[in-house]
């Protein structure tokens, strides 16, 4: 019998990612510098939770925020927020690093269309001519009406295993994207942090792509794989209508809406605009969250934004590494002088991922922090942990501040998330709640401790033993994925039934996968 989908996802994408971020070479570290006591007057990321809004680790006050569609300009109401949306929120007058209070927050969702493809063995999937690459760390939320009706309900898509393709002329499932841009160079337009699931009513859905354009052509635009017709569409830059045909340059992040879906490759758009990326304000201190999508020399792109790190004392990030970036608008209004840095998820950083029952949770040493034990293993857990419960819709208030009380008389199956710092130490950068798979069985997916030589039949992960069958020749460093029983003993029996083990090579500087 095999894992769930969810859980067998999760253990694949983490670990094409895990493989992936290894290449391009850093010393790992997750370090900090300069001043980060500045209070940035907008703050772009990713809600991580609710109690007021969490971006960017800080819990913004938003009882007087108003929520902006940039799309529309229309005003919305603060409970349409979700975790998982990117969201650029401006401080109010008055706010402080202690007290943040946001003024503005403004949503752009990167895409909106039908699912053309859906890769499961890849975990991406194609929408609007973009291709998404799907995370363990991407969650999923389903608006459709059948989720909650009373008469034929249907059962909510909580996973990229829901997701349908279009085949002919049937489109595939109307999906909203919130994520990350990254680099237009790469396989992948978008790394999601939220996927949507929507009802689809022809004539009234809006389709959109937001994306750095690789090619002008008259009124023709590339973004990703897919042609943007603006002749029949209302252009913006920065404010004014403006000619389409002389409206935007490669490099630009423009996004484009419409009535009518993609045909043939081509859509055309009734709206286009630059996009809303910084604040066009010389001076201004901003923070901005994301992954970066490419490099040259002390010069980074973070979402589409240009960075300096020119001041920085730290080694220049590399490509695929998940950075919270303090600084200042240049002069240009579109760069970022970068002042300070935290590494989030480095690219080089040692990857952990524990599946199991959550067998306990204690407070950690430093307050607003907890440590949690699965396989045997603790991981600490704290505000820059994702947290979710993937097994109730609608997705319940879980955060860090009722973490352990959420948790108090309740042993879930979870999946952690962690990195290993330079004591050995494990932190949690996501916590899941999902089902529990068939047969009680866990996983464990990190480098093998030490060489195995033939015919060895254990190896261990991060201390946790995993029993396999003998034959199989493993070295220190390859990559681990496996699953099947825990024993008494604390270790991982792959050699019961539907128990497997999957090993793949050290991943270095010469032997990098070609990845986004």
């Amino acid at each position: 019998m095999k894992l769930n989908l969810r859980l067998i996802a999760v253990f694949f994408v983490a670990c094409f990612a895990l493989a992936l971020a290894s290449c391009g070479g850093s010393n790992g570290s997750s370090s900090q510098t300069g001043s980060a006591g500045a209070t940035a007057s907008m703050s772009s990321g990713v809600i991580t939770a609710f109690g007021s809004v969490f971006v960017n680790g800080h819990e913004f006050d938003t009882t007087k925020a108003k929520v902006i569609d940039d799309d529309t300009g229309l005003t919305k109401r603060t409970d349409s927020l979700e975790v998982g949306m990117v969201v650029s929120v401006n401080s109010a007058s008055g706010s402080s690093q202690a007290a943040p209070v946001a003024s503005e927050i403004h949503v752009s969702p990167l895409v909106r269309g039908f699912v053309d493809v859906n890769d499961t063995t890849g975990g991406s999937i194609a929408v609007m001519g973009q291709t998404v690459q799907l995370t363990s760390g991407t969650a999923f939320s389903d608006h459709r009406a059948c989720v909650t009706a009373t008469t034929n309900p249907c059962t909510a898509i909580s996973g990229q295993g829901g997701l349908v393709q279009t085949s002919g002329t049937t489109p595939g499932t109307f999906v909203e994207v919130h994520g990350y841009l990254f680099s237009t160079g790469n396989s992948a337009q978008i790394v999601a942090t939220l996927v949507t699931t929507l009802d689809y009513k022809s004539g009234a859905s809006k389709f959109k792509l937001e994306g750095q354009v690789t090619a002008v052509s008259a009124s023709t635009l590339t973004i990703g794989s897919e042609s943007i017709d603006l002749s029949n569409a209302k252009c913006r830059a920065n404010g004014p209508i403006v000619p389409c045909s002389s409206a935007y340059s490669i490099g630009n992040v423009v996004a484009a809406t419409g009535s009518a879906a993609p045909t043939s490759g081509t859509f055309s758009a009734d709206k286009a605009r630059l996009s809303r990326l910084l604040p066009q304000v010389a001076g201004a201190t901003v923070e901005v969250e994301g992954k970066v999508s490419s490099v040259s020399g002390t010069t980074f792109v973070i979402r589409g934004i240009m960075v300096d790190g020119s001041g920085l004392t730290v080694p220049i990030p590399v490509v695929g590494d998940k950075v919270e970036v303090l600084g200042t608008v240049a002069n240009d209004g579109t760069t970022i002088i970068a002042t300070s840095i935290k590494y989030d998820v480095h690219a080089a950083a040692t990857r952990i991922i524990l599946a199991g029952p959550l067998t306990s949770v204690a407070p950690g040493t430093t307050a607003g922090t907890f440590v949690v034990t699965v396989l045997g293993q603790t991981s600490i857990v704290d505000a820059t942990t994702h947290i979710a419960d993937r097994t109730i819709y609608p997705a319940p208030t879980f955060n860090i501040t009722n973490f352990e009380s959420y948790l108090q008389g309740k042993t879930p199956f979870v999946v952690i998330r962690a990195t290993v710092d330079t004591s050995g130490n494990l932190h949690a950068t996501g916590f899941d709640i999902v089902l529990p798979p068939p047969n009680n069985m866990v996983g464990i997916i990190g480098p093998a401790d030490a060489d195995v030589v033939s015919p060895g039949d254990t190896v261990t992960v991060h201390g946790v033993p995993v029993i396999f069958n003998p034959g199989l020749t493993i070295n220190k460093g390859n990559y681990i994925l496996a699953k099947g029983a825990f024993t008494s003993a604390g270790a991982v029996d792959t050699t019961v039934s539907g128990g497997s083990l999957i090993v793949l090579p050290k991943v270095d500087n010469d032997r990098c996968f070609n990845g986004f």
